[in-house]
């Protein structure tokens, strides 16, 4: 069989009564019970249409950083429900990464740059840092508050540093170009908002600044 053709009527099915009840915990319950993550993402990949929008769902729902590659690639499905839950299931495992202290600790920077704790933010990431560089997360929480502060150029360095860890952090690519924009650098901006923009064809604010930006340059 063809992957073209790779089918799941039960998934689908789950999927139908999930759209019915909006029950993200009864969808949760029904695919864990007879799906593991590997077959998910093969569906997400292979799947008709229905099938793969139920499997990104369910990736979404119950995945975890493992499965970064599989919703990253399904940024460029060629059904737009699918991106859109690509996108959304994207931003929820990447902090999902590393150990449960890791991600609990990935959740609290977030909390604390939307209280607007950013120097909190910094010393904490720059900690955790020390003990492990290896996550995304942290580097893109570190370059959030580090442009609150006004410091985009060690921003900028964490923002490439979450972009080198986690290719298809969209979020990062948009954080690096915001901050070469602080820095009068519109070329550098360019290339990191199309950047994002490849990583995720739907960002449309995006493709608003490339065109703004595109005119600038031209001028």
């Amino acid at each position: 069989m063809s992957p073209e053709f790779v089918h799941s009527p039960m998934l689908d099915r789950f999927y139908q009564q999930f759209l019915k009840s909006e029950n993200s915990a009864d969808f949760v319950d029904r695919v864990t019970k007879h799906y593991c993550a590997g077959t998910l993402e093969k569906l997400s990949r292979f799947g008709p249409r229905t099938t793969r929008r139920a499997a990104v769902l369910a990736l979404g729902f119950i995945g975890d950083y493992s499965q970064n590659e599989a919703l990253g690639s399904a940024l460029i499905d060629s059904d737009r429900a699918v991106r859109l839950l690509a996108d959304h299931g994207l931003r929820q495992i990447w902090f999902r990464q590393g150990s449960q202290f890791e991600q609990q600790f990935a959740k609290k920077l977030a909390r604390s740059n939307n209280r607007n704790l950013h120097a909190e933010v910094v010393e904490l990431s720059d900690w955790m840092i020390t003990r492990s560089d290896s996550l995304a997360e942290v580097w893109n929480q570190r370059a959030l508050a580090l442009y609150a502060l006004s410091d985009y150029e060690l921003a900028i360095a964490s923002c490439q540093e979450a972009l080198y860890l986690n290719r298809y952090h969209f979020l990062a690519g948009i954080g690096l170009a915001n901050c070469h924009l602080q820095t009068d650098d519109v070329t550098a901006a360019l290339e990191a908002f199309r950047l994002s923009l490849r990583i995720n064809p739907d960002l449309e604010n995006v493709r608003g600044q490339i065109l703004h930006l595109e005119k600038i340059v031209e001028d």
